[in-house]
């Protein structure tokens, strides 16, 4: 925002500024509202009271039914500003008089008397003083009663708009007491900014110089109040700093000669890491070699017994190591042994099959032994075809069909 950017004196100018104004025009609108309000209160009360005299005074008149009594009465009422327009009504709703002040359009008061009329009757039909307010008028009906007879209205019409002119007529004096109060505010508010942002730069240059790594002593302020408390918290920052950076700095040459230690030993300790690994990897490949051995069972004649679980990395050795083993033994036969298998799936089947496929190659026939009957049902129920591969049960029974083999 723009406003976040200004100094801060000179949000404080606006701040209070607009604060100031804002304040006056609410105060003056509840002032014009509230005046307003009682005058209108005090008209009404005024022109009730007047036209209930009003019509104590013309009971008698409108009971012998003297007209013109009726009429001087209500020429003697706008005569004398009292009111603005009056006019007396008989309870049959005929206008008996009706009298105007010259600055009150009578033409437009004649047009509106039928009007008048009904609210008059409304007044008589109630039985007590009827009030109505339109724009900066007010329309009054009292009923004229002469021994609890009804015998008509007076009603009358008034104006508050001489009050709201008087009242339009103070808002430049208003305006000029509303400006010498900001222009107080202004001066208040720059004397608070200057007197705030003094210190505040201080600081700030303070600040700046520690964020260059320059850990000079800040500025004093002898001052009280949240300023004061935050000078003396930046004074103690600045110290808290000095003794890290030390403390950083010994515990940095410390580090230092333990890194140099560290890395030795880490040398040393690397070095023993190979060897260990070269070790294992090794014993790794022997583990290889013996969990697929290819035996001679006699000549001829191998036998490879399969002990523990067939991954893919085990089957890429089973299948190396066998083939090796038949060539160099230059083997009729060879005796694929998973008595020591856990379980046969299909990708074990799919090992044995690829093994004696590549065995045939070479010339040999496989023979798988050792098969147990849960293994069997396992392989039924995958689907597996191992028609390809001769089974016996167990490992005498293969190594007879591999003697015979051999005869032939």
């Amino acid at each position: 925002m723009i406003f976040g950017r200004l100094k801060l004196a000179t949000q404080l100018i606006l701040l209070v500024i607009t604060t100031s104004l804002l304040t006056m025009l609410l105060l003056g609108a509840l002032w014009f509202a509230e005046t307003l309000r009682i005058v209108e209160i005090e008209i009404e009360e005024r022109s009730v009271t007047l036209l209930q005299a009003a019509a104590e005074l013309l009971a008698a008149p409108m009971a012998y039914g003297d007209h013109a009594s009726v009429g001087r009465l209500l020429d003697t009422l706008v005569r004398e500003n009292a009111l603005e327009a009056v006019y007396v009504v008989n309870s049959s709703g005929l206008v008996v008089a009706h009298h105007t002040s010259t600055a009150f359009d009578s033409h437009s008061h004649d047009d509106s008397l039928d009007e008048e009329t009904g609210f008059a009757l409304q007044a008589l039909r109630d039985g007590r003083p009827v009030v109505r307010t339109h724009g900066s008028h007010l329309d009054i009906v009292v009923p004229i009663v002469l021994d609890d007879q009804p015998l008509g209205v007076i009603g009358g019409e008034t104006s508050f708009a001489d009050a709201l002119g008087d009242m339009l007529a103070a808002a430049p004096r208003l305006g000029l007491a509303a400006l010498l109060i900001a222009l107080a505010a202004v001066g208040i508010a720059v004397a608070l900014g200057r007197s705030i942002a003094a210190p505040l730069r201080q600081l700030a240059a303070a600040a700046v110089a520690i964020g260059e790594g320059r850990l000079e002593a800040p500025p004093i302020i002898r001052r009280g109040g949240e300023i004061g408390t935050l000078g003396a918290a930046f004074a103690r920052m600045v110290a808290d700093l000095r003794a890290a950076r030390a403390e950083v700095a010994e515990q940095q040459r410390t580090l230092e000669a333990r890194v140099a230690e560290r890395t030795t030993e880490l040398e040393r300790t690397l070095a023993e890491l190979r060897a260990t690994a070269a070790e294992r990897e090794r014993l790794i490949d022997t583990v290889r070699e013996l969990s697929s051995p290819v035996i001679p069972v006699m000549e001829g004649i191998l036998a490879m017994p399969l002990i523990g679980v067939i991954d893919s990395q085990r089957a890429a050795n089973l299948t190396a190591a066998l083939l090796h083993g038949v060539q160099q033994h230059r083997a009729r036969a060879v005796l694929l042994d998973v008595t020591g298998v856990p379980i046969v799936d299909t990708q074990v089947a799919r090992v044995l099959l690829q093994a004696a496929e590549a065995v045939k190659l070479l010339g040999a026939q496989a023979v798988l032994v050792g098969l147990r009957p849960e293994l069997a049902q396992t392989i039924v129920s995958l689907g597996v075809d191992l028609s390809a591969i001769v089974t016996r049960a167990d490992l005498q029974s293969g190594v007879e069909y591999a003697r015979q083999l051999r005869r032939r």
